[in-house]
């Protein structure tokens, strides 16, 4: 059934692509093996840097990237 609904859209023009990292305009698409490197990224971020407000969005994107990582290794 959802895989009915992505069929239905029109697909979209990448704008810009850099390797396997690409971008249509509205989204980023990272493909899952970069999960594990930015959550290390994210991790080592001094975060007394950063504003409270953006606090939030980095725990979401770790937490994000977490759930990512648990996915790809559950089959193995």
């Amino acid at each position: 059934m959802i895989k009915d609904l992505y069929l239905s859209q029109p697909k979209k023009r990448i704008l810009i692509q850099k390797d396997d990292l690409k971008y249509d305009g509205s989204n980023l698409v990272i493909p899952s093996y970069w999960a594990d490197s930015l959550f290390d990224f994210l991790t080592r971020v001094n975060k007394e840097k950063i504003e409270p407000a953006d606090l939030e969005d980095l725990s979401s994107l770790k937490h994000f990237l977490a759930d990512v990582i648990e996915h790809k290794t559950e089959g193995n």
